[in-house]
């Protein structure tokens, strides 16, 4: 598994200089790769075309609300690779 923090920055022009305007939009990416059958994909594909999908951070120990923002599947070899967003409207990550 890999982590990866995702921040969003908009840059403000017309004015003395370039400002960086903070949004507040701040959140983890996390990639998890492996192996697994096919009936255990079409579990995920139903998770990921369904409703709000909930990650347990296994390092944090912690539940967070999230969302795929990619999902890669070798159906010969069984291998994958996910990109789950952690979702930054959360009140905890709110700074």
């Amino acid at each position: 598994m890999s982590v990866k923090r995702r921040l969003q920055r908009t840059v403000i022009r017309g004015q003395e200089g370039d400002d960086l305007l903070d949004e507040g939009s701040e959140s983890a990416e996390y990639t998890i790769s492996g192996n697994m059958s096919m009936a255990e994909y079409k579990e995920i594909l139903k998770i990921f075309r369904g409703g709000q999908p909930w990650f347990h951070d296994p390092f944090e120990e912690r539940q967070m609300k999230a969302l795929f923002l990619s999902v890669d599947y070798d159906s010969a070899s069984g291998a994958f690779v996910f990109v789950i967003m952690e979702d930054a409207e959360q009140t905890e990550i709110k700074s």
